[in-house]
């Protein structure tokens, strides 16, 4: 972020510099932790990150919802995530999307365990 884009932000969103500090620490401790559970995942859940279920997928249109850790009022769901992974795609039909829905939840859910532990432990 430039300096004259920072300086905006705080003025513009009423941020004070601790406070906008503290949420750029705590969104690269996220992405931090996202990426030390990543390696063992994609050993488990190969045929997901082919899948698109991977790296990029998790650090990047997933982390609007992961970001639910930084708030903690309402921690990610594995249908949330698994959802977030289906709209990456244009469907044939919603039996389809609906069925890898439910053979991602799982996996989502497997996911969110590790961040937990990585998170909280």
């Amino acid at each position: 972020m430039s300096t004259a884009s920072l300086i905006y932000h705080l003025v513009h969103h009423s941020l004070r510099w601790p406070d906008w500090l503290e949420r750029a620490q705590q969104r690269q401790a996220l992405q931090q932790a996202i990426a030390r559970v990543y390696p063992s995942f994609a050993r488990q859940y190969p045929d997901w990150v082919d899948y698109f279920f991977d790296e990029y997928f998790l650090r990047q249109r997933a982390f609007p919802v992961l970001a639910g850790y930084l708030e903690f009022k309402a921690l990610p769901t594995s249908f949330e995530l698994a959802r977030g992974w289906a709209e990456q795609f244009a469907w044939p039909n919603l039996e389809m999307k609906e069925r890898h829905l439910a053979l991602l939840m799982p996996v989502a859910a497997d996911f969110l365990r590790r961040l937990d532990r990585e998170l909280f432990h």
